[in-house]
């Protein structure tokens, strides 16, 4: 991300802290790189147009741009798949392009947490206050939990932790772990 005053997505070198190059992009959020590429979700100048920007890791030149209508995260890159989180529907794009491929469910308004993914399986957090696992390939809903994930979602091997506002029994702010496979709650703080 750019520093203080330095509108737009800037790389440094990890070693010796040089700046490599600069893209500017307003409000740009968090990257996902895979390969040669850097993607970005953010906005243009204007404030108001969303957009999803592959980007060379080289050189950080404009590879390719696909218009949103409100990207709500950071993307995230799994098995080979984009997945974008656009006015609360998550998608997945094609990372050589950005075309869409298919949308893998619409939560609400917005999304309030980037997918967390592994295994062919998407967990994310709604801002309707609650916690989905689905199949990245149909969208099919594995299952779903009450609460928040406004923190962020970790997945582990056998369960996943999510830290937010609203936990599944407790329905105070802490952290819950919740097992991969069907979403019961195995324990909170």
């Amino acid at each position: 991300t750019a520093r203080r005053g330095e509108p737009g997505l800037v790389a440094f070198d990890a070693t010796t802290g040089d700046r490599l190059w600069g893209h500017s992009t307003l409000a740009a959020r968090t990257t996902a790189i895979n390969d040669d590429r850097v993607y970005v979700t953010g906005y243009l100048q204007d404030g108001n147009t969303g957009v999803l920007r592959a980007l060379s890791t080289a050189d950080g030149s404009l590879l390719w741009e696909t218009e949103l209508d409100h990207p709500d995260t950071e993307p995230v890159v799994a098995n080979g798949e984009l997945l974008i989180t656009d006015q609360g529907t998550l998608a997945v794009h094609d990372p050589a392009d950005g075309t869409r491929v298919r949308s893998l469910g619409t939560f609400g308004d917005r999304v309030g947490t980037a997918p967390a993914v592994s295994d062919g399986t998407a967990f994310l957090g709604t801002r309707s206050q609650e916690i989905v696992a689905l199949s990245i390939d149909d969208g099919a809903t594995i299952w779903q939990q009450s609460g928040s994930a406004t923190r962020g979602i970790s997945v582990g091997r056998e369960l996943i932790v999510i830290s937010g506002e609203s936990l599944p029994e407790a329905n105070l702010a802490g952290l819950a772990a919740l097992d991969r496979s069907d979403g019961t709650v195995q324990w909170e703080h």
